[in-house]
């Protein structure tokens, strides 16, 4: 029996995370389970994960192995492991796994310890054709980071034999018996079966001793006396032997009548005795005795076979339940055996949504769990774009009208700092890997790198003419830049800020957004009604697809692969495929929506509606509006703190 480990790359020993997908995780070479490297996820307030896509085949289950452990003394966040199956098309068809590790679960790395996790997936669906591999970390303050290493999905070639039963553990004591309910109604006597063969007679046992004599019961009627024979001549009278004890007298019964005596000869010594007369007919029984006490039992004879066993008669209706015993005592416990799979868990989330309002120079801030405004923070002035760093928890916002960025601390909502940039700031991106923010500088035809350790602004990159939105690939480490009036992309290296390419796209690009998982790009154009598709490995645009009319926003859920468009003219939303890149719906929202963010761990879309000044909430499932959020005068941009 062949066994495969679909995941390539598990130990990390090309010393990179290629091919994992990734946000906050790193390659180290300071620990590992074997080997040299091992993953390392950033803990604290950061949703950080690895993720890889791998082949499978339907009805196949696959056996999940992985070791953990935390860095240092802080408490572990808990880390939860997935396996969803996909078809061809991307469509998640259920979880294999769907299992969190509790923290306290996860042993400290410097003591050289590791959990090895195993669990075994359920079976891949009938259209199955790959699986989602998914390993994250939970967001929770002042905790430490995670190492993952030896990950490994094993496909065997068949199954292989049962192994033997473990040992059964010792049975805990008895505790004593509860007291009997009383007994139920007795149900109605089935049907006698048919009387088995009898079985051979056992040999009989050795007689009991018998019993004391019983009182005798009452003479029965003296039956007539046979005719008396002639008297002999009486024998001189023996010597009287000793009386015997009496034992009590029965009651005397009738006597019969007498026989005329013959006449007495003179008494010599007893002849013998004659022949007994024919006995008369026995006199009624008298009233039996009372029983005299049972004598032993004597040894059993064997047991003779068991005959056949006749046909069942009829189960009788049941009797009511008596009442429950008392409870006995708890008998002592017996080893804990295997733990089970655990059942799904929800995942724990920040689930914030933050919303620009162009007119009110405020951000709208949104609880997702219950769709209400929580609290309003004043910034700039105009503010246009927002974007959210879950690493850091910052959010930043860029203020049209006074050129600066204001930064939010996400724990208390107010403003921590403001940065200068270039002329009319519309859109951000955050790179949460490097913690470097890129915002569009209008008229200024340029993008501001800021450092969000510091909140410096530390570079500046010329692009094209009016460019309008930018999205950031943070496993590549790319950034792509909408340039509306010159009607491409460019595309800057992150590690140089420096533009590497420029890719001509349709007319007005307005939005970007980017499927880090499979690394391809996706870029509105207004003016054509129509979203290209450009591959990051290339730089070259592999497919358009026709939407709604005056398409302004766009947002990216990779892990179902849906990409969702804003289309103002229309107040709708079209929901393509990523798969096939075909519109597969078209979900009516507010007016004039120009905004789209996706929560990855919800799977819930949120739609910035301009003229309505609103949020419409939509479920990816189902592709309905679920809900709808009232915000600040004229919103433009929104953005979500996982």
């Amino acid at each position: 029996m062949s066994i495969q480990n679909l995941i390539i790359n598990g130990r990390f020993e090309t010393g990179t995370l290629v091919p994992w997908a990734s946000v906050n995780a790193t390659i180290t070479s300071l620990f590992s389970h074997s080997g040299t490297f091992s993953a390392r996820l950033l803990g604290g307030t950061n949703t950080s994960w690895i993720n890889q896509i791998v082949p499978v085949t339907s009805g196949d289950s696959f056996e999940f192995l992985v070791s953990l452990a935390k860095v240092g003394l802080a408490p572990a966040p808990s880390v939860q492991v997935q396996v969803i199956y996909m078809d061809n098309l991307f469509n998640s068809l259920g979880a294999g796994i769907f299992t969190t590790i509790p923290a306290d679960r996860i042993p400290t790395v410097d003591t050289r310890t590791w959990l090895e996790f195993y669990q075994t997936t359920t079976p891949a669906p009938p259209t199955a054709t790959q699986a989602l591999i998914l390993i994250n970390t939970l967001p929770q303050a002042d905790t430490a980071d995670i190492l993952v290493d030896d990950v490994a999905l094993l496909a065997s070639g068949g199954t292989g034999a049962t192994g033997a039963t473990g040992a059964t553990g010792a049975a805990g004591v008895t505790g004593p018996t509860g007291n009997t309910g009383a007994a139920g109604v007795t149900g109605a006597t089935g049907v006698t079966g048919v009387t088995g063969v009898t079985g051979v007679t056992g040999v009989t046992g050795a007689t009991g001793a018998t019993g004391a004599t019983g009182d005798a019961g009452a003479t029965g009627a003296t039956g007539d006396a046979g005719a008396t024979g002639a008297t002999g001549a009486t024998g001189d009278a023996g010597a009287t032997g000793a009386t015997g004890a009496t034992g009590d007298a029965g009651a005397t019964g009738a006597t019969g009548a007498t026989g005329d005596a013959g006449a007495t000869g003179a008494t010599g010594s007893t002849g013998a005795t004659g022949d007994a007369g024919a006995t008369g007919a026995t006199g009624a029984t008298g009233d039996a005795g009372a029983t005299g006490a049972t004598g032993a039992t004597g040894d059993a004879g064997a047991t003779g076979a068991t005959g056949a066993t006749g046909d069942a008669g009829a189960t009788g209706a049941t009797g009511a339940t008596g009442d429950a015993g008392a409870t006995g005592a708890t008998g002592a416990t017996g080893a804990t055996g295997a733990t089970g799979p655990a059942g799904p868990t929800i995942p724990v989330s920040v689930n914030l949504i933050y919303v620009t309002n162009f007119d009110e120079d405020n951000v709208s801030v949104i609880n997702g769990d219950t769709n209400s405004v929580l609290t309003t923070v004043l910034v700039g002035t105009q503010p246009y774009g927002v974007a959210v760093n879950p690493t850091s928890n910052r959010i930043y916002v860029s203020n049209f009208s006074s050129d600066d960025v204001s930064v939010i601390n996400g724990s208390t909502n107010l403003v921590v700092a403001t940065v200068t940039v270039g002329l009319s700031p519309r859109v951000l991106a955050v790179n949460s890997s490097t913690n470097l923010i890129y915002v569009t500088n209008s008229d200024s035809n340029n993008v501001s790198v800021i450092d969000g350790t510091t909140n410096l602004f530390v570079a500046t990159v010329t692009v094209g003419t009016n460019p309008y939105s930018v999205a950031v690939n943070p496993t590549s480490n790319r950034i792509y830049v909408a340039n509306f009036d010159t009607d491409n992309v460019s595309v800057i290296d992150g590690d140089t800020n420096s533009v590497i390419a420029t890719i001509p796209v349709g007319s007005n690009p307005l939005s970007v957004g980017v499927n880090s998982l499979l690394n391809e790009i996706y870029v509105v154009n207004q003016a054509d009604d129509n979203v290209s598709v450009i591959s990051g490995l290339s730089n070259i645009v592999i497919a358009t697809v026709t939407v709604g009319t005056s398409p302004i926003g766009i947002g990216v859920n990779p892990i179902s692969n849906r990409i969702y468009v804003a289309n103002s003219l229309n107040d709708n939303v079209s929901v393509i495929n990523g798969s096939t890149n075909t519109v597969i719906a078209t979900v009516t929202v507010g007016a004039t929506p120009r905004s789209v963010s996706v929560n990855l761990l919800m799977n819930g879309i949120y739609v910035v509606n301009s003229t309505d000044n609103s949020v419409s909430v939509i479920d990816g499932l189902t592709n309905t509006v679920i809900d709808t959020i009232l915000v600040g005068a004229t919103p433009f941009e929104i953005a979500v703190n996982p």
